[in-house]
């Protein structure tokens, strides 16, 4: 039975690890924006430390689950039409 050598990624491998390391710097940039701003936060928006932390675990178990859903996603449809989406 004759075999067909089809490349799924046709793309280098530098190419792939930029774009990876494009898409977990945004996640790292919005959490490096948001914390300097944390200790402020009560007394401008006049609610207390724990809903601001609140806040922050939020985030964190958004994007983990974000991850989860886009992955399964990104498996049925394709990853282009999933970061185009995006």
């Amino acid at each position: 039975m004759p075999t067909q050598n089809t490349r799924l990624w046709t793309y280098s491998l530098t190419i792939a690890l930029a774009l990876l390391a494009s898409f977990n710097v945004i996640a790292s940039l919005g959490m490096g924006i948001y914390l300097p701003i944390v200790p402020a936060m009560p007394a401008i928006l006049g609610t207390t430390p724990e809903v601001v932390q609140l806040t922050l675990t939020l985030y964190m178990i958004m994007l983990g689950v974000g991850q989860i859903i886009f992955g399964l996603l990104s498996n049925r449809f394709g990853r282009r039409p999933i970061l185009i989406g995006g």
